[in-house]
This record gives C-alpha cells, structure tokens and sequence, in this order.
C-alpha cells in the first residue's frame, strides 16, 4: 500500500476545468471534495454527476479504455472546485506487475462491491 501511495497524487482544479477528454486516458481519482460530471460531446447535460467520495475512471483505467473511442466522447468537468487523489494508468500498472498482492487485493475490492453498496462511479 506504501507503494501505492507513492504514484498517488492529490491534484486541485477550479469550475470549469477538464479533468479527462478526448485528448487522453482518464486515470483513476477518488473526489476528496468539489464535484464533477460527466457529459458527452452528444449530451452536454450531465449523464451523471460525482462527488466526494466518489471514484472516477476506475474501468476506463483498469480496461485501458481511451475516452476517444467512447461513444459519445467523453468528458469530465469540475462543476464545484475539485481537490481528488489521482493515480495514472501507466503508473498503476507499473506498480500491480510488481506486486501481485496488490492487483488481487484491488480485484477482491471491486468484485466484493454490489450496487446496493455502490457509490457513483464514472
């Protein structure tokens, strides 16, 4: 976990600001506070919201999955100034080839979490 921790980083962003688009991966990030939402380059109303608490690209960064190719392409934007812990892809997966403990430890985590238990995840 101290591994973890070492490739997390804490990022703050203003309203406004894209946090993941077109032009990238999304990464991971868990919302410390602020909020977010995400919308589609064919719906500008939100298709869902996010907040503290919340995690964000959790199966666009485990499956590898550019926003680009998403139908719709889409996009996250802090609707209330936003500090989150993010962890990028390249990183994460960096870090789970080297620990296997880790990788079994995240998937037990994610596979143990039914949806009366499940919070927002975009």
């Amino acid at each position: 976990m101290l591994n973890l921790a070492a490739i997390t980083r804490q990022t703050t962003l203003e309203q406004g600001a894209v946090l993941a688009d077109e032009t990238g991966p999304f990464g991971l990030g868990v919302i410390s506070s602020g909020g977010l939402s995400l919308t589609t380059q064919d719906r500008p109303e939100p298709v869902a919201q996010a907040g503290p608490g919340d995690s964000v690209g959790v199966y666009e960064t485990l499956a590898g999955v550019d926003s680009g190719t998403q139908v719709g392409k889409l996009r996250l934007v802090v609707t209330e100034s936003c500090s989150l812990l993010q962890i990028q892809r390249d990183e994460l997966f960096d870090l789970l080839g080297q620990e296997p403990d880790l990788l079994q430890q995240i998937f037990a985590a994610i596979s143990n979490r039914g949806p009366a238990d499940a919070r927002v995840t975009v």
